[in-house]
């Protein structure tokens, strides 16, 4: 299931929902037929697209045709990750397949295969895809197929790996901006939702598009604002997460991160 869905869900557990929950909860079963339509206009031309990718690749790359099953193994992989791709954006749900295909991906790497090799393949998978399917297909599935990156997932796995140490300094820095918040003793509770916004930063990267980080914060934000929270503290405190991620990510890691964790500082 989506989980932005999934964690409103706990978070409003107990309660009813706020106008923010509702609306957010009526629209993605409202999408579904169109996701579902969309879905199956994929699932036609998954063969003709797929063929047309490993035929470009190869013909392009005299190294990939020389190397052992390639295209079997190719086509294996390709089909897998395009059904994932696709299953998502009917599940309206990038953290599920931004851990499925972070894992493939990285075998690719553990088997030495070349990441511009992967780059290129997936790229030219895209364009396929959008001179074969629709444009309204194309514009609904675009944000789940551009997980499939190499760079990005490289990326998006060291800012998981950091996440931990990145949450406990932005909660450190959040008392240093407002040290009267310390008294609320909410530590866990703060980590929790630093973690789900962050997060959300990172499948906002991958898929290239905000949606994911502007669906966290349409309802987290107005969920704050219930419990009599002052929402200027959380745009402060979110304002000093790039001198943060300095400490813990590569130039390349922050660069690629940087429109999407500005979204957290913004109304």
């Amino acid at each position: 299931m989506n989980q932005n869905l999934t964690q409103m869900l706990k978070v409003a557990e107990g309660r009813y929902f706020s106008p923010e929950e509702t609306a957010l909860f009526e629209a993605y079963y409202q999408q579904l037929p169109a996701r579902m339509s969309h879905y199956k206009v994929l699932e036609k031309a998954e063969s003709s697209v797929i063929d047309n990718t490993l035929k470009a690749l190869f013909q392009g790359d005299p190294l990939m045709a020389g190397m052992t099953d390639s295209e079997i193994k190719g086509q294996r992989d390709m089909t897998y990750l395009y059904r994932a791709a696709s299953l998502a954006m009917v599940q309206c749900d990038l953290d599920a397949l931004a851990e499925k295909a972070s894992f493939v991906f990285e075998i690719f790497e553990q088997l030495k295969f070349p990441a511009a090799n992967l780059e290129r393949a997936y790229d030219l998978l895209r364009q396929h895809i959008a001179q074969q399917v629709p444009k309204s297909t194309w514009d609904a599935a675009e944000p789940y197929f551009n997980v499939l990156s190499a760079t990005r997932l490289r990326h998006y796995r060291e800012f998981q790996d950091k996440m931990g140490t990145i949450t406990q300094s932005l909660l450190e820095q959040m008392y240093t901006v407002n040290p009267q918040l310390r008294a609320l003793n909410q530590d866990e509770h703060c980590k929790k939702d630093f973690y789900s916004l962050l997060s959300a930063c990172a499948v906002a990267m991958l898929s290239q598009a905000p949606n994911a980080v502007n669906d966290r914060k349409h309802w987290l934000y107005a969920y704050f604002k219930t419990l009599r929270f002052d929402i200027n503290n959380v745009y402060d405190t979110y304002r000093t997460l790039p001198d943060i991620l300095q400490s813990h990510l590569s130039a390349e890691a922050q660069e690629a991160l940087k429109p999407y964790v500005k979204l957290l500082a913004q109304p």
